[in-house]
């Protein structure tokens, strides 16, 4: 079933899924986002994914935040590895 139009009053109940089941945007499929059975959330995309945010973006792991990006730069917490390169953020 195709979605196409939800009005101003928006959705009266969340939309659920089951595993597996895909969320996917644009005309060639070119967006989905899905829940794997037991195992991890996905959100693919074709070409560049942009996330943005008013006041920045993060990343966490665990209910702890690892990644912070603001309008002033970006902020590690914890080990960052780049291209064989491990820098320690925690000292």
């Amino acid at each position: 079933m195709a979605l196409t139009k939800i009005d101003d009053r928006g959705l009266k109940t969340p939309i659920d899924l089951l595993d597996n089941e895909k969320i996917r945007f644009g005309t060639g499929d070119d967006l989905e986002i899905y829940h794997a059975a037991g195992a991890a959330s996905h959100i693919n995309a074709t070409g560049l994914l942009n996330i943005d945010g008013t006041t920045g973006v993060r990343l966490e792991y665990n209910n702890a935040t690892k990644l912070q990006v603001t309008n002033t730069g970006s902020t590690v917490t914890g080990t960052l590895v780049a291209d064989g390169l491990t820098v320690d953020t925690s000292t």
